[in-house]
């Protein structure tokens, strides 16, 4: 009787939806000066209303760079989660949550480009978690950051990537007008997000599996 009452827990809460890829963008033949780029790769448990699922830039200015999505205008000066960065937002569809694994990107800037990158999110309207900035540079470089126990998040989800810093890629003063890019990559995706969207049980449901839990708790001591 305990293992059914374990086998209905796990068919109660068990995901409906999963996938290790749950938004990818593919900057092949992209000009870098793309005003916006909707993900490619669109897990199908996704809202998808305007203004999500979409790379944009705020403070930026777009700049032409093959194969990539390139911007000028970068903070040049202390960290600031606060404007000049490109960004993302997503969110589970309704009765759905997220569960948030890693982060695999591609990044590469011109020589003036401010030499450190990072990113970071925040869930709905709360506070920032920051990746450990990391040094920039001129050649496409594979990155990836892990965010292992982020799990059941029905809010949205904002993600930012900053590149800053007063010392430039290659050594010297950085300038506004260095460029600093996602992507290229020869093939496949630049920037990957990895997870899983798995159903969330209606209360009732959690109800009725506590109530039959205790049932069959109570039954096997009586014997």
């Amino acid at each position: 009787m305990k293992k059914l009452f374990i086998a209905l827990v796990v068919v109660g809460l068990a995901s409906v939806s999963q996938a290790d890829v749950i938004l990818g963008w593919d900057m092949s033949g992209q000009t870098g000066s793309q005003a916006n780029q909707l993900a490619g790769t669109i897990d199908a448990d996704l809202l998808t209303t305007a203004g999500l699922n979409d790379l944009t830039r705020t403070g930026l200015n777009a700049a032409s760079g093959a194969n990539s999505f390139n911007s000028q205008n970068w903070n040049i000066g202390a960290f600031s989660d606060a404007n000049d960065y490109i960004s993302f937002t997503l969110q589970a569809a309704s009765g759905f949550g997220l569960d948030l694994w890693s982060l695999d990107y591609r990044s590469n800037g011109s020589g003036t480009a401010p030499g450190t990158g990072r990113w970071g999110y925040r869930i709905g309207s709360g506070s920032w978690t920051y990746q450990t900035e990391w040094a920039m540079s001129t050649t496409s470089t594979a990155g990836s950051w892990d965010m292992a126990d982020v799990t059941g998040i029905t809010d949205s989800v904002e993600f930012r990537f900053w590149v800053y810093g007063s010392t430039s890629i290659t050594g010297g003063a950085s300038s506004t007008g260095g460029s600093g890019r996602l992507g290229p990559n020869a093939a496949g995706n630049d920037v990957v997000l990895n997870g899983t969207i798995g159903a969330i049980p209606e209360p009732t449901v959690l109800a009725l599996l506590a109530i039959g839990g205790l049932a069959i708790v109570r039954f096997a001591r009586r014997r």
